[in-house]
């Protein structure tokens, strides 16, 4: 069994724990078994909703390395692997080891450069009477998430001195 890895995460307001599978070596997997539900006989009630069992590679001797490059269409998102796995046999066959070394490096993409997500407002997009940006269906402009959105506005605010002067949103005092 893996440990739960605290993530930034939550969950109307409570905090997630999940798995890290990505501490796992991608290449050093053979397989994985999905039981979907009723796995509590055999695995205890951890197991109510189900379990994800990882197998790793038994059988695997010598070395192999595998390359990887990607980008999108856009030429942003470039990304790099380089795995090597090595695995062998000690005891006179009797034990076996595996060693994989992975290397990954992602570049970011920005939602701003996505015609479909630059803008949070998609009342545009949307046939009468939804169309309007007062309708919060297609608006989907929030600071209530984690990430960054705003609208803009009035905003009255206190500064270090008590005094509560007014200003637009979007104006530096």
């Amino acid at each position: 069994r893996l440990p739960p890895h605290p993530i930034s995460q939550a969950e109307a307001g409570v905090p997630t724990l999940s798995t890290n599978v990505n501490q796992l070596p991608n290449r050093g997997l053979d397989r994985i078994d999905v039981l979907r539900d009723g796995a509590s006989s055999i695995y205890g009630t951890d197991a109510v909703a189900g379990v994800i069992n990882y197998i790793t590679r038994r059988q695997f001797a010598g070395t192999e390395l595998q390359l990887r490059y990607g980008e999108t269409k856009l030429g942003d998102g470039r990304e790099y692997r380089a795995t090597l796995t090595h695995g062998f046999e000690f005891s006179s066959g009797k034990g076996r080891g595996l060693v994989t070394i992975d290397y990954f490096d992602r570049q970011a993409m920005f939602a701003r450069d996505r015609d479909f997500s630059a803008e949070a407002d998609n009342s545009y997009r949307a046939p009468a009477p939804w169309n309007v940006s007062t309708n919060t269906t297609f608006n989907l402009r929030s600071a209530t998430t984690e990430y960054g959105n705003y609208l803009l506005g009035s905003i009255t605010a206190t500064d270090s001195f008590g005094n509560l002067p007014n200003m637009n949103a979007g104006e530096v005092a």
